[in-house]
């Protein structure tokens, strides 16, 4: 006769293989969601570096367009501007009313006026490029349109004053200043030269990977440059 202990050792042996082979099969997979939770941290960081690049490209973008709204004061005080195929002297951008239209970045974004040769490309150091080509640096071009419904008298005050956006505080001591001049009871007319209009500066700026955005920035000039 054998003993007990020796005639129940294969049975506890084939248990233990029983349960390693299920350790086993739960050690891997363990193993494999681990692993797919490791991938998708690693996605999720390669998006979030994208998304942060692209941020910081835009950002950019921003920043090298100062330098239309810088060349668009330095124009608008010289009077440079004037004669220029990307000055518009009447709102371009506007509604069927003629008003100017702040909404409508579709058409902003799409006009063909971006791709005619009549406003000028220039890089983020002011030197003029080639818009047509990306080379990967940064492409700026800007509109100057004048905030006006239609073109006014430059020496007349009054005809400024109704069909263009004036600076309030310019009229205010405009109008001032003409109640200083009176004689009896008549007060003379606003003078033209002491009134600041409204300019607005459309700018598109293109940079790397095919980033383009748009910016705009409103700017106060006399209605007749020098003065």
């Amino acid at each position: 006769m054998e003993p007990m202990s020796e005639r129940a050792f294969p049975a506890r042996w084939r248990r233990a293989r029983h349960e390693a082979g299920v350790v086993l099969l739960i050690a891997l997979i363990v193993l494999v969601l681990m692993s797919l939770a490791a991938a998708s941290v690693i996605r999720s960081t390669d998006t979030g570096t994208l998304v942060a690049g692209n941020l910081a490209f835009r950002q950019a973008t921003m920043y090298a367009g100062d330098i239309a709204v810088n060349r668009a004061v330095e124009e608008l005080q010289s009077g440079a501007y004037i004669g220029r195929t990307y000055y518009r002297s009447a709102f371009y951008f506007k509604d069927a009313a003629g008003k100017p239209n702040f909404k409508d970045a579709g058409r902003i974004a799409s006009d063909a006026i971006w791709e005619s040769s009549d406003v000028p490309c220039i890089d983020e150091n002011g030197r003029a490029t080639d818009c047509a080509a990306d080379t990967g640096n940064y492409r700026i071009q800007y509109l100057i349109e004048r905030q006006c419904k239609s073109d006014p008298v430059l020496t007349d005050g009054e005809d400024i004053r109704s069909k263009c956006t004036v600076d309030p505080e310019t009229v205010a001591l405009a109008a001032a200043d003409a109640f200083a001049k009176k004689s009896g009871s008549t007060v003379p007319p606003i003078e033209a030269d002491t009134l600041d209009l409204y300019y607005r500066v459309i700018i598109r700026a293109r940079g790397p990977r095919g980033g383009v955005n748009f910016y705009e920035a409103m700017l106060a000039a006399k209605a007749q440059p020098g003065t």
